[in-house]
């Protein structure tokens, strides 16, 4: 199959808001219909203030029709032996429709965003693989190591 990838800009922004919803209900984070158009405004907002600066996206196209997503965000950080420059990425929202997966789609866009990251000086790439993804991101060179001195990740959330 011929498909196309290649980075979003601004004239995206629509497109990959409604997206980011769509995966985030394939997470089980459900928008309900009331709270649609204020998370759709608000990422909106986001990723117009945020893309190719602090968030790059990738899409995959076939027939004129976006059949894949891959986004990736930036975030500098203070001085770490690994990553020297404190830059360094989180990969999320990779996702390729359901009658386009297993071709391959997946792991060419994570690869563009890897060839990307080169373009921001990142020095570490990081995600979280789903079951369906995890040989994916492995095949592309990802690992899983446990820290030593910290093992165990944890969260807060502040605003509950």
């Amino acid at each position: 199959m011929d498909y196309n990838l290649r980075i979003a800009d601004r004239k995206d922004t629509v497109f990959l808001a409604k997206a980011r919803i769509e995966f985030l209900g394939l997470l089980g984070y459900e928008i309900s219909k009331e709270e649609y158009k204020g998370v759709l405004n608000l990422l909106i907002k986001q990723i117009e203030d945020k893309i190719n600066k602090t968030l790059v996206c990738v899409l995959a196209e076939f027939n004129n029709e976006v059949i894949g997503t891959a986004y990736m965000t930036i975030e500098e950080r203070l001085y770490h032996p690994e990553t020297p420059n404190g830059i360094q990425a989180n990969i999320v929202n990779v996702y390729t429709k359901e009658k386009f997966r297993g071709q391959g789609i997946a792991s060419a866009m994570v690869k563009k965003l890897m060839e990307s990251s080169k373009d921001y000086n990142i020095e570490k790439l990081t995600l979280d693989a789903t079951k369906m993804g995890e040989s994916v991101y492995r095949g592309l060179g990802f690992s899983s190591e446990k820290d030593p001195i910290l093992p165990t990740p944890m969260y807060f959330y502040v605003n509950k």
